[in-house]
């Protein structure tokens, strides 16, 4: 496993604010602070708006697989503790992304419900990169040890993202981080395209990224990750931060502010934003209602994200970072072994080789719930945190394929 990297601690003299119980996002206050003060950036955010708007009709049906770096800031917490979050947390997220932008959620809109035809799989995935910048095998998840508890923004973006970020044209970069002092509250935020150096990325707080582990109530379906990846593919907020302003976004209602909470339907219909009979559509991701209350992308939102990912942020969708170095060597099948199993903590799962082996857990409903890579012949799953039941490991190389089964007892 690659081990943690300590940065070097900046002395900001925060102090501990009390989170607010409503969703803050610092994308657009961020974007309209850099189109203000860099000329570069007006430029090319306007070329952008230009091919999103030639590319609005645009229906292409190509899947577009991305490959993610997650960046977990700690203070030096044991990892699976505190900020040091699990690698089971990570991967809560990536499914959950993944989830939110193919419609496949439970709680996904009904067929019933007014807004469900405008509702959109934006036919976008996302991975955990198999192999880093240099080419070697990876696990797509970095440990950093910052030094500090909590970080504002503009001085994460100055003393933490130049040292982490991976290349920005290849991977989509996620640092996980307690956002603090003046920023306290403050759940995420992400770059728009057109962002060029270290900055350009997705940012989400600590117990706000994931479904499982260290989350906060009402905040614990990830969709303040798929509410910032949304800004870093192009997207407004739904309300245009302005009253009754407008998203660049044509199916989508305009509203007259942000909402939050869990509005009943139809929510605001007779306001003078002229929403149309079904009212505001609070349930979109790109509004500020809880967590259970968002179910939608809609299609307009779709083309404006394709045409962002088939234009400035094209480099993504040809990047290989998803894919094993294809050095990998073969798993031999009789020497491949997970012991003690059944096990009740600590399990040990040996692939029989000493080459980089890609190893991922799921359980019987195919829900990937621990992955990594093994760099030497036996490696340490904890399975603490894992539900009773029968699991399936699975140890991979480019050459090939083993499975083992594992029954977690309690």
């Amino acid at each position: 496993m690659i081990k943690p990297i300590t940065l070097t601690a900046v002395a900001l003299g925060l102090t501990v604010g009390t989170f607010a119980q409503s969703r803050k996002c610092a994308s657009h206050v961020l974007h309209q602070q850099k189109m203000e003060q860099d000329a570069s950036y007006r430029t090319r955010r306007a070329n952008i708006e230009n091919q999103s708007t030639s590319a609005n009709s645009r229906k292409t049906a190509t899947l577009y697989t991305i490959p993610v770096v997650v960046h977990v800031i700690h203070n030096g917490e044991t990892e699976g503790t505190g900020t040091n979050i699990s690698d089971a947390q990570v991967q809560s997220a990536i499914t959950a992304l993944n989830k939110d932008f193919r419609m496949q959620n439970a709680d996904t809109l009904k067929p019933t419900h007014p807004f469900y035809s405008l509702s959109a799989d934006v036919e976008l995935e996302f991975c955990l990169a198999r192999k880093d910048t240099s080419g070697q095998a990876t696990t797509g998840i970095m440990r950093y040890n910052s030094g500090q508890s909590e970080w504002e923004v503009t001085a994460f973006d100055n003393n933490v993202k130049p040292l982490t970020q991976w290349n920005p044209s290849k991977y989509l970069n996620i640092w996980v981080v307690t956002l603090g002092g003046a920023d306290a509250g403050t759940l995420g935020y992400a770059t728009f395209p057109g962002t060029t150096g270290p900055s350009d990325g997705v940012v989400v707080g600590t117990t706000y990224f994931g479904t499982t582990g260290n989350v906060s109530p009402g905040y614990d379906l990830n969709r303040t990750t798929t509410h910032e990846v949304g800004h870093y593919l192009n997207l407004s907020h739904i309300w245009g931060d302005a009253t009754c302003g407008d998203d660049l976004v044509a199916d989508t209602p305009t509203q007259e502010a942000d909402n939050s909470g869990c509005p009943s339907f139809p929510h605001n219909a007779s306001s003078a934003c002229n929403p149309g009979s079904n009212g505001e559509m609070y349930m979109n991701y790109m509004d500020y209602t809880d967590d259970a209350c968002m179910q939608l992308f809609t299609q307009g939102q779709k083309s404006r994200m394709r045409a962002a990912i088939e234009g400035p942020r094209v480099s993504l969708t040809t990047s290989d970072a998803c894919n094993l170095p294809t050095s990998a060597a073969a798993i031999n099948a009789n020497a491949a072994a997970v012991y003690p199993n059944p096990t009740t903590g600590m399990v040990t799962i040996s692939s029989g080789t000493d080459a980089q082996v890609n190893l991922a857990i799921y359980d019987l409903n195919g829900t990937q719930v621990y992955g990594g890579v093994t760099t030497g012949a036996n490696t340490s799953v904890n399975t603490s945190a894992f539900a009773a039941g029968n699991y399936v490991v699975v140890l991979s190389t480019e050459a090939g394929i083993v499975q083992k089964s594992l029954t977690v007892i309690k």
